[in-house]
């Protein structure tokens, strides 16, 4: 197979990604802030934070709203993430337009970042796993694609299926940060 091949498929790749964003429609930006606040709230109840989260950011701008919970990608000294007590740490960005009834997801970018384990025989540590959906499709789809996630590894980017966000923050908290710390 050839370069020109591989990127013939990356861009039909993208073009299905474009497709099925069409097609996923949530809740109404202010309605999907309180769902996700509630998505939160429930995971404070059941005790696995460190500590009450921060509140929801919600701001608005050229058309779009942005829904966050800590910054884009999480450092050392970041504030407003989820903090779980085995200390992996959760941010993430959500960008919606609003289209009256419903909305679209623009853009989206989730930050787990994992803690050092050790075992009887050596340090494990991973970095951290996000997810992104960026607002455009890339130019160079074979390199990067529209929705990809990152293993730990900053240049890698992995193509990723479109998700509903609640979706995206299960599959984070209950199998990657589940199965990381078993």
């Amino acid at each position: 197979m050839n370069r020109i091949v591989a990127i013939d498929r990356a861009r039909r790749h993208e073009n299905s990604i474009n497709q099925q964003l069409e097609t996923l429609s949530l809740p109404q930006p202010e309605r999907y802030r309180q769902a996700l606040h509630k998505y939160i709230q429930s995971i404070d109840d059941s005790r696995a934070l460190r500590a009450k989260p921060a509140r929801l950011e919600c701001n608005k701008s050229k058309g779009n709203f942005e829904i966050s919970q800590g910054p884009p990608i999480l450092k050392p000294d970041s504030v407003g993430q989820l903090i779980f007590k085995n200390n992996t740490q959760l941010a993430f960005t959500l960008t919606l337009r609003d289209t009256g009834s419903a909305s679209i997801l623009v853009a989206a970018s989730y930050s787990l970042q994992l803690p050092e384990y050790q075992t009887a025989v050596s340090t494990f540590r991973p970095g951290f796993f996000r997810i992104h959906l960026e607002a455009q499709t890339p130019l160079d789809p074979l390199q990067k694609s529209r929705s990809h996630f990152h293993p730990g590894l900053q240049h890698i980017h992995i193509p990723f299926p479109i998700m509903e966000p609640l979706a995206v923050l299960n599959f984070l908290i209950f199998e990657v940060m589940k199965n990381y710390t078993q």
